[in-house]
């Protein structure tokens, strides 16, 4: 027969397991959903590929600290820690709000993972006090490696490693006697042009890196002096193997032509991402050095034998709050949703009888990178003397679909080809066909001569009831518009227009306000309810 005390162990064996369970739940459930947003920028955008691998390092760095976690002490407040919880809560919300509306909004993206990093910690001093918070504290923040740089930030690097590597290539090419030219991130050399894309410029093996860096240094518990060694000899290596690489792609374009290129191009990426990994981790055992080889890196502290576990409410307080806000989040899109209607669209109408018209064929890997469902552009001269290029890319509806339209814009691409931005200015309407269509205009400096440029992101839904699309508009005011008019996952569509031969602003504007409508084909709004976002 069972004893009484063993009925009774079993029964407190299965009540802390159930504690623990629910426990992880609660801190998982915060973790997937970020996770589900941030996979689209991991899944469109090569520079931040390694999004997944850092995730798995995240909770290997966890699990880690979690083999040699502390005793229990120091306990912080229930009070301060309920405060801080419920204004994390609070703040999560409208967050949530906002990210659904505006994918690729950064700082909304930054703010979400911060959310989710104070309740994590939170979560762990409510359990093991300050001692646990500055135990974990290190793999809980690495998450943020994960994340997508704000943009400015992102493009100042981009376009500096660029014009760095595509320097370094062009002194190395010259030093061997073959005559190359630097135009921005483009080599011109003999039988071609070779283009230093993102892809090349370093910055992706500078961002893997950086985060191979972080790991190491947090794996073999390095104090902060040898953290920041590790950083600067990451970064020297990124940008060492990424000049090799793209000097070594030049000499194979000089000898085997463009053809040769495409096949090397990826794996010699992949080879500069591993080969940064593992000299990283050569530089972190050098500095660990033997003495330390033995080491188990724990901090000493007997680990305690019980698995600490949140209280039972707070747990299903926490989940059920988090579990709430998103199907709230859900239900607030899609209940709108059913009374969209489509906004006016429209589509380009090329002009192939015009004299010398020509399709341009875009570059495959931009396709690929871009995801378009339809993308073509268009270059020829009108009658006034003006040579016109255009660029018409398309996106049906999509999670993915605002991230991929806005990440292409003129002063973070055009900048690639060698041309030079010289200012923006206002936001100009254009009529067509009776529909107001918002560009964004810019003056660029092609060599030498001015090139004007209009550039314009449509949506292709309305706001339910409106019948109306206010087109390209990322500003605060214009984004938090989105979110009141319950607008999501909506069909994309660009039009970029240069235009070469006007020497003004204002001439430049009468010759694009002509020639779109000639362009441009405006089509019936549909009045029929359309389906909810796919």
């Amino acid at each position: 027969m069972t004893s009484p005390e063993t009925i009774e162990s079993g029964r407190r064996n299965a009540s802390q397991g159930i504690r623990v369970l629910l426990t992880w739940l609660a801190g998982f459930g915060l973790l997937i959903p970020l996770v589900n947003h941030l996979k689209v920028e991991w899944e469109i955008n090569p520079q931040y590929s390694y999004g997944w691998g850092a995730m798995g390092l995240t909770l290997y760095l966890f699990w880690k600290r979690w083999e040699d976690r502390p005793i229990p002490g120091n306990l912080v407040p229930g009070w301060l820690m309920g405060l801080v919880t419920v204004s994390l809560l609070g703040m999560l919300g409208p967050v949530l709000l906002v990210e659904e509306s505006n994918p690729d909004w950064r700082p909304i993206t930054w703010i979400h993972v911060w959310i989710v990093v104070g309740l994590w910690l939170s979560g762990l001093a409510s359990i093991g006090g300050r001692r646990w918070l500055l135990h974990f504290v290190f793999p809980v923040c690495f998450l943020m490696v994960c994340v997508p740089w704000p943009t400015p930030v992102e493009q100042t690097m981009v376009q500096a490693l660029m014009r760095l590597v595509s320097g370094i290539t062009v002194e190395s090419i010259n030093w061997f006697g073959v005559p190359a030219v630097q135009r921005g991130n483009l080599i011109d050399v003999p039988g071609g042009t070779i283009g230093v894309s993102e892809a090349c410029s370093g910055v992706r093996s500078f961002q893997g890196t950086l985060m191979a860096a972080l790991f190491f240094g947090e794996l073999y518990r390095f104090g902060i002096g040898k953290r920041v060694w590790m950083l600067v000899f990451g970064t020297a290596v990124a940008v060492a193997l990424n000049t090799l690489r793209t000097t070594s792609l030049a000499w194979i374009h000089i000898r085997g032509g463009g053809g040769a290129v495409d096949r090397w191009h990826d794996p010699a990426g992949l080879v500069v991402l591993l080969l940064a990994f593992f000299s990283l981790g050569a530089f972190a055992l050098v500095m660990r050095g033997p003495a330390a080889a033995g080491e188990s890196g724990r901090s000493g502290i007997p680990r305690s034998a019980v698995v600490p576990h949140l209280p039972v409410s707070y747990s299903i307080v926490v989940g059920s709050v988090v579990a709430i806000l998103h199907l709230a989040t859900e239900l607030y899109y899609r209940s709108a949703e059913s009374a969209l209607t489509s906004s006016a669209r429209w589509t380009v109408e090329w002009p192939k009888l015009g004299p010398g018209f020509r399709f341009d064929p875009l570059d495959e890997e931009t396709l690929l990178l871009l995801r378009v469902n339809e993308g073509r552009s268009g270059v020829w001269k009108r009658a006034s003397g003006s040579q016109w290029y255009v660029f018409f890319l398309r996106w049906d509806p999509g999670r993915a679909a605002a991230n991929l339209a806005r990440a292409h814009s003129p002063e973070l691409c055009l900048p690639a080809g060698g041309v030079r931005l010289v200012r923006g200015y206002e936001t100009v309407p254009f009529e067509v066909g009776g529909l107001s269509i918002p560009f964004r205009a810019y003056l660029f400096d092609f060599r030498g001569s001015p090139m004007h440029v209009f550039f314009c992101v449509w949506e292709n839904r309305s706001s339910a009831g409106t019948g109306a699309n206010a087109g390209e508009d990322f500003t605060r005011r214009g984004r938090l518009r989105a979110v009141s008019e319950r607008r999501r996952h909506q069909g994309q569509q660009v039009l970029e227009l240069a235009v070469l031969g006007p020497r003004t602003y204002e001439e430049a504007r009468r010759e694009a306000a002509s020639g779109l409508a000639d362009l441009i084909r405006v089509e019936p709004v549909q009045t029929k309810p359309s389906d909810g976002a796919k």
